[in-house]
C-alpha cells in the first residue's frame, strides 16, 4: 500500500486539500509548519498540525481527514491527531516508513 500525504490550507483564501506526496517522496521535509497534513497510511491516518496554521486550518482539519476517509476503501480505520510541537513516535515511524 502506498502512503499519501495531502495538505490542507487556506493562503488562497478557500479551504483547500490536495495530494502533496505519494509513496517514498512523503518525508517529514514535506511537512510545513504554515499548513496541516494529512498523511494516510492506509491502516491509519494522521493529522498533522503546524504551529503557524490558521485558527479555520485547525478548526477544519479533523472534518477534512474524517470526509477524505469516508470516500477510501479503507473507511474504519483509526485518525490521530498530532501538532508539530508534540512527539509522536507512531506518526514518526509512520511517516519514516
Amino acid at each position: 500500500m502506498v502512503k499519501e500525504l495531502y495538505r490542507l490550507s487556506d493562503a488562497s483564501g478557500k479551504m483547500t486539500m490536495a495530494l502533496e506526496k505519494k509513496g517514498s517522496d512523503v518525508t517529514k521535509k514535506a511537512l510545513d509548519s504554515k499548513d496541516v497534513f494529512i498523511l494516510d497510511t492506509k491502516d491509519s491516518v494522521f493529522v498533522w498540525i503546524g504551529s503557524k496554521t490558521t485558527v479555520n486550518e485547525r478548526r477544519n482539519a479533523m472534518t477534512y481527514a474524517h470526509n477524505y476517509l469516508m470516500k477510501t476503501d479503507h473507511a474504519l480505520v483509526p485518525i490521530c491527531c498530532v501538532s508539530e510541537t508534540m512527539k509522536n513516535k507512531w506518526f514518526d515511524t509512520a511517516i519514516a516508513a
